[in-house]
């Protein structure tokens, strides 16, 4: 029996937007993985915010993005200016109908924030579904929704909305820029991508121009490692499909069964395999939050499969042993090259019969050299010496 939560009063915030693979029929079986208190929030897939607005109460403050900077917008929107976007959406609710829908999906370039905030939140509550989708020149194209009487100005959850954001920074961001920010072990970090599709039939991921691809979903599970290492404490929701399960091997991946809310025939809309990873283990993290201790927290090679699979010796095992701080010790150190001088060492070319550059400190382009690294590192004794 899948746990449920009681209806909020309409002064508790929510979502209000609909969205996509919105979370707010999840959280009760997310509760059970949330931290129980932390310092800073962070969420750079915002979407419809309801695991943001679900855990309002527990953090000091929230540094919220997406890479939409019409989401954002309204966001910033429904912080600053409420009683102005609220006058904005009443303007539209009298005018609804559908010649003024598409009137109004047509309108581009409007000059106020506020304007440009009320006709997204109208399109997304009278559009298809609640879906929001934009082509290739980023225009929305969601056809008209089958709705009598929709609610498109509510004025006390706006109030409710604009209160909790305001102890937030907002703004348009990519996910990898999270690695630029002073996280601690004391802060949480949300990722909700766009999910990886699990069959020929739900490839569609890309709701807006930038799309979501499986090399998208490889750099992503790369920050989610880098972060690791900082012992940042993080939650990421994705499809269950082989790919995730590889990208995220050895975190604690949590089955969870989704309803899915979007689909062009009703009777398939039923409930579907999810996975919830996080970077402890459940009942972790308290309100004194830190570091996990060392023998609850998972090996080395549980924690970064990418070691795992570069491998290439038995002195691996030795490398595990020696624990997170070691090994990443000693690749600094290493020399950085183009990948052409790593593949001579790889094959056994010796160290010293090559030029050297000092500095091996490799961004996420440079993954293949990277990959290199470790396995001549894990390969050669002598390059430990």
């Amino acid at each position: 029996m899948v746990a449920t939560l009681p209806s909020p009063s309409p002064g508790i915030a929510r979502p209000f937007l609909k969205w996509a693979g919105g979370k707010g029929r999840l959280l009760a079986q997310y509760e059970a993985f949330f931290p129980k208190g932390f310092d800073t929030y962070y969420e750079p897939f915002l979407g419809g915010g309801a695991v943001f607005f679900y855990l309002v109460g527990r953090g000091q403050r929230a540094m919220l993005g997406d890479i939409n900077p019409e989401l954002v917008n309204v966001y910033r929107c429904v912080r600053d200016y409420p009683q102005e976007l609220i006058q904005c959406l009443r303007q539209h609710q009298g005018h609804h109908s559908p010649a003024y829908y598409y009137q109004v999906r047509q309108e581009r370039h409007l000059p106020q924030p506020v304007e440009r905030a009320a006709r997204l939140i109208y399109l997304n509550k009278t559009c298809y579904n609640g879906l929001y989708r934009e082509n290739t020149q980023g225009h929305f194209n969601v056809p008209l929704g089958r709705y009598k009487n929709p609610t498109i100005c509510d004025g006390a959850l706006l109030q409710a909305a604009a209160t909790a954001l305001q102890r937030t920074e907002i703004g348009v961001f990519s996910f990898e820029a999270i690695l630029d920010w002073p996280l601690t072990p004391r802060d949480f970090v949300y990722f909700d991508p766009p999910y990886h599709p699990i069959s020929s039939t739900s490839r569609f991921t890309s709701y807006n121009r930038y799309g979501f691809s499986a090399q998208d979903q490889e750099r992503l599970a790369w920050v989610f490692q880098q972060l690791a290492r900082r012992g940042v404490p993080m939650m990421l929701s994705n499809s269950d499909c082989a790919l995730i399960r590889e990208l995220y091997q050895g975190f604690y991946l949590h089955p969870i069964q989704a309803p899915r809310a979007i689909n062009s025939q009703a009777n398939r809309r039923g409930k579907i395999g999810e996975l919830l990873i996080t970077s402890y283990p459940p009942h972790s993290l308290t309100e004194e939050q830190g570091d996990l201790p060392r023998e609850n927290a998972p090996p080395l090679a549980v924690r970064y499969p990418l070691l795992q699979r570069n491998a290439l010796s038995p002195h691996y095992r030795s490398i595990c042993r020696a624990g997170v701080k070691t090994i990443w010790e000693k690749l600094s150190e290493l020399t950085w090259a183009p990948p052409t001088r790593w593949w001579l060492l790889w094959k056994g070319a010796s160290p010293r019969s090559l030029p050297t550059l000092r500095g091996f400190a490799p961004p996420h382009r440079w993954w293949p050299t990277r990959r290199m690294a470790i396995a001549w590192w894990a390969k050669s004794p002598s390059a430990r010496r």
